[in-house]
């Protein structure tokens, strides 16, 4: 059985795009409700939720 694989892209010239591939259902249903936050164009709520993604993502890669 082989790990997750992970990618995660941030688009450098916008900063309201993410990439985000993953096997894994639960960093899919993330990357589902970053697209949601990005297309109600709240760039705050956006951010936080990339800035949480973020940690989560870490956390996730420390414990795999």
């Amino acid at each position: 059985q082989k790990s997750p694989q992970l990618t995660l892209t941030i688009m450098p010239q916008r900063e309201d795009i993410v990439a985000l591939s993953c096997e894994s259902r639960v960093h899919h249903d993330i990357y589902n409700e970053m697209l949601d936050a990005a297309t109600r164009a709240n760039l705050q709520l956006f951010n936080l939720m990339k800035q949480a993604v973020f940690q989560q993502l870490k956390t996730a890669l420390h414990v795999l």
